[in-house]
Protein backbone atom coordinates (compact mmCIF):
# COMPACT_ATOMS: atom_id res chain seq x y z
CA UNK A 1 0.00 0.00 0.00
CA UNK A 2 0.95 3.76 -0.49
CA UNK A 3 0.30 6.41 0.79
CA UNK A 4 0.33 9.60 -0.73
CA UNK A 5 3.49 11.33 0.41
CA UNK A 6 4.84 8.65 2.15
CA UNK A 7 5.86 6.01 0.22
CA UNK A 8 4.91 2.12 0.62
CA UNK A 9 3.83 0.19 4.01
CA UNK A 10 3.93 -3.04 4.56
CA UNK A 11 0.82 -4.79 6.16
CA UNK A 12 2.87 -5.31 9.42
CA UNK A 13 4.10 -1.98 9.19
CA UNK A 14 0.46 -0.36 8.87
CA UNK A 15 -0.54 -2.61 11.15
CA UNK A 16 2.57 -1.02 13.83
CA UNK A 17 1.59 2.21 13.12
CA UNK A 18 -2.34 2.28 13.55
CA UNK A 19 -2.58 -0.44 16.48
CA UNK A 20 0.24 2.40 18.36
CA UNK A 21 -1.51 5.36 17.60
CA UNK A 22 -5.23 4.24 18.50
CA UNK A 23 -4.87 1.01 20.23
CA UNK A 24 -6.71 -1.29 18.03
CA UNK A 25 -6.54 -4.79 17.79
CA UNK A 26 -4.45 -5.89 15.04
CA UNK A 27 -8.01 -8.03 14.29
CA UNK A 28 -9.86 -4.87 14.11
CA UNK A 29 -7.42 -3.02 11.70
CA UNK A 30 -6.50 -6.05 9.34
CA UNK A 31 -10.65 -6.54 8.94
CA UNK A 32 -10.88 -2.43 7.54
CA UNK A 33 -11.65 -1.63 4.21
CA UNK A 34 -8.36 -0.81 2.64
CA UNK A 35 -9.41 2.49 2.05
CA UNK A 36 -10.21 3.14 5.29
CA UNK A 37 -6.89 1.98 6.75
CA UNK A 38 -5.35 4.07 4.46
CA UNK A 39 -7.22 7.39 5.53
CA UNK A 40 -6.14 6.45 9.31
CA UNK A 41 -2.44 5.97 8.25
CA UNK A 42 -2.66 9.65 6.20
CA UNK A 43 -3.74 11.35 9.33
CA UNK A 44 -1.38 9.55 11.48
CA UNK A 45 1.47 10.44 9.27
CA UNK A 46 0.37 13.35 8.64
CA UNK A 47 0.36 14.31 11.91
CA UNK A 48 3.88 13.36 12.49
CA UNK A 49 5.14 15.08 9.14
CA UNK A 50 3.91 18.39 10.76
CA UNK A 51 4.95 17.73 14.30
CA UNK A 52 8.47 17.01 12.73
CA UNK A 53 8.03 20.76 10.82
CA UNK A 54 7.42 22.29 13.88
CA UNK A 55 9.94 20.99 15.58
CA UNK A 56 12.54 21.78 12.92
CA UNK A 57 11.53 25.14 12.96
CA UNK A 58 11.61 25.65 16.35
CA UNK A 59 15.02 24.46 16.63
CA UNK A 60 16.11 26.82 13.75
CA UNK A 61 14.87 29.46 16.35
CA UNK A 62 17.56 28.43 18.69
Amino acid sequence: MTVPGHGALDPIAQVHVLAANYHWARSEILSMPSWERRLYLKLVLDEHREYERKMKELESRR
